[in-house]
């Protein structure tokens, strides 16, 4: 196989000049890569319509509030517990992950946790069995306190 004429075209208009160390290590795994990123998926072009959301102004409101929805009057805490020279951590953690991402069109919340979870899960040996069972804890006490009976 070889890299076809409309992924050379594709990769020298994106890259010009670039030439890959790893086409000289491994030039069978960059024809592959190549012919699939510069040609397959350009010709077929964007098979999913944008699903965002949110604006570089909106990010950060739409991302608390979805925060919110899930953990509660909990970030009002966290955001005022937070030392002065941390609150910028608290704000892009709305903006971006919840505001970027949480707010997308597609999969709606539920599905979104449930992915985290896998995902967590997935990572256990690279992230650590500390750092995820930390996390899961954090997910146990959230989803222990929403389905709480109302009231108690």
């Amino acid at each position: 196989m070889s890299i076809t004429k409309a992924a050379q075209a594709n990769h020298d208009e994106l890259f010009p000049g670039h030439r890959s160390t790893l086409q000289v290590t491994d030039p069978e795994f960059v024809e592959l890569f190549d012919n699939f990123a510069f040609d397959e998926v350009i010709a077929h072009g964007n098979p999913l319509e944008g699903q965002s959301t949110t604006t570089a102004e909106t990010r950060h409101r739409d991302g608390l509030a979805v925060q919110k929805s899930i953990f509660g009057d909990r970030i009002d805490a966290m955001y005022a517990s937070s030392p002065p020279d941390q609150r910028h951590i608290q704000r892009y953690l709305s903006a971006n992950c919840f505001g970027d991402y949480y707010t997308r069109t597609g999969l709606d919340i539920p599905t979104r946790e449930l992915l985290t979870f896998a995902v967590i899960t997935q990572l256990l040996p690279y992230i650590g069995y500390p750092r995820a069972l930390n996390a899961i804890g954090c997910l146990n006490e959230v989803i222990s306190e929403s389905s709480a009976p109302a009231g108690g």
